[in-house]
């Protein structure tokens, strides 16, 4: 998999994207969510510290209600219920199945925190993402 995630990082000329994102989030609250194998080849990638990350929220901190520093990926982490309570400027999503992650995001998560910005860390191009979301429904549907 970190293969794969490397080539679409290339692919998805994610190093210019990631230059905007920091003129544009440079003084900005940022949470990134997601905290898997792509955060981890990303933050290995680029420069994290040019953001200011306050907390790092996934599924998997559905329990952590107060950010808590976790020494294992080097930020706060919460859970993403409670990401709202940190009054983000910004969440970025760092993930590359964006199609599950929106889903998710505007289907659940919006319910239970109200609604906040959100931008991919990588975003996909457009004629890709189509075919690729297309997939993903296709796989829901069936």
């Amino acid at each position: 998999m970190q293969a794969i995630i490397e080539e679409r990082l290339i692919e998805f000329r994610a190093e210019k994207q990631y230059k905007k994102l920091i003129k544009k989030y440079k003084d900005k609250r940022v949470i990134l969510y997601g905290a898997g194998e792509f955060f981890e080849i990303y933050k290995k990638t680029f420069d994290l510290s040019q953001f200011n990350i306050i907390a790092v929220t996934d599924k998997n901190f559905s329990d952590i209600q107060e950010p808590v520093f976790d020494d294992s990926l080097g930020y706060n982490v919460i859970s993403p219920y409670y990401l709202h309570k940190l009054k983000p400027d910004i969440v970025l999503i760092s993930a590359l199945d964006t199609f599950v992650m929106e889903k998710y995001i505007c289907e659940e998560l919006f319910k239970k925190t109200g609604k906040f910005k959100y931008e991919m860390l990588v975003e996909i191009p457009y004629h890709i993402k189509r075919r690729e979301d297309w997939l993903e429904f296709s796989k829901i549907k069936s």
